[in-house]
């Protein structure tokens, strides 16, 4: 039986979760750490992600220009280049004008929580059989809960909510990763 990728039996997503183990708690005591970090100092966060995401999409319009400069004859050279213009000019708005940046990114969160949220309900549906597929879940109802109240809030709630939800996003996450690393290492014990 050939095996599809975008779907996992129970079995074949506990061995994953079993045999990446030690990285998923990596990246869940990430995501508390930054999240309760974000919660504490939401403005000071909110104002930090709004600078590193300008920053982030400076250096990748760069080194995108870069390569499409040098990539003479390349396929596709001209869009390549419009698409390094149009991201160093992103970057740079979001760094030069910090406050807007923030609200076209609160805007732009309250759509990446609704679509992770999506996708970790999915993920959860998909798990069939794992005890802690309800984090999953539980995890994605609240990236929907966030996105929605980033928008039902707009303007006003750029100036706490993207690092306070953030913050909360993280450690929904964190938590769920932790819980699933947690009862793989449980269901491992039983099955020896």
């Amino acid at each position: 039986m050939a095996s599809n990728p975008t779907y996992l039996t129970p079995e074949q997503f506990g061995n994953l979760i079993t045999e990446h183990r030690g990285w998923f708690i990596f990246e869940g005591i990430v995501f508390l750490l930054i999240g309760v970090v974000a919660i504490v100092f939401p403005f000071a966060a909110s104002i930090a992600t709004t600078i590193f995401l300008g920053a982030l999409l400076l250096v990748g319009g760069i080194a995108t220009a870069i390569r499409a400069f040098g990539a003479k004859g390349a396929p596709y050279r001209g869009s390549s280049i419009a698409l390094a213009i149009l991201t160093i000019i992103t970057g740079l708005l979001l760094l030069i004008f910090v406050p807007a940046g923030l609200l076209a990114l609160t805007l732009t969160l309250a759509a990446f929580f609704i679509i992770q949220g999506i996708f970790e309900i999915v993920h959860g549906v998909q798990a069939k059989g794992h005890r802690s597929r309800g984090w999953l879940i539980a995890s994605g109802v609240a990236g929907l809960i966030v996105g929605v109240l980033l928008f039902l809030g707009w303007p006003s709630t750029a100036i706490w909510a993207v690092g306070t939800l953030t913050g909360i996003n993280f450690i929904l996450t964190g938590a769920a990763l932790l819980a699933l690393a947690g009862r793989s290492r449980t269901n491992e014990a039983s099955v020896a």
